[in-house]
């Protein structure tokens, strides 16, 4: 699979992910490598139980699932996505609504990827933590 193809392949992701369109999940999980390496820069920490790391992809629709029990996604715009080889970056800026505490963050996001022959074999993200448990207690 060529860099490209693969970004591509991102790219319609993103925009399911932003139109909040339910397909969304189900494409992403379709793109997983059966032993994806998930990480997130707020590691389960406390209001943010659905960053702790995942392995596989049953566990990262633990993820998803986890997020949609008590996020609400306001609005995410993909900036810009950047490729080399297997590795993509995706900038976005992106806002959530803490269902218990009505809290709304707004906070730039940066996504990493690794891709290999055509699947995601690595993810990481990164965005601004305090910000996300301050409105999540």
């Amino acid at each position: 699979m060529s860099t490209e193809a693969d970004r591509e392949k991102l790219r319609y992701g993103y925009e399911l992910w932003a139109a909040a369109d339910p397909a969304a999940v189900e494409y992403f999980l379709e793109l997983l490598a059966d032993d994806i390496d998930w990480k997130s820069l707020g590691e389960g920490r406390p209001g943010m139980e659905f960053s702790r790391s995942r392995s596989g992809k049953h566990e990262v629709l633990g993820y998803f699932q986890d997020i949609a029990a008590k996020w609400e996604l306001v609005n995410y715009k993909v900036e810009e996505i950047v490729s080399e080889g297997e590795r993509h970056i995706v900038i976005c800026e992106c806002a959530w609504k803490h269902g218990a505490t009505g809290k709304v963050v707004e906070t730039p996001k940066l996504d990493s990827y690794r891709m290999k022959d055509g699947l995601i074999v690595e993810f990481r993200e990164y965005y601004d933590t305090a910000k996300t448990v301050e409105a999540a207690i």
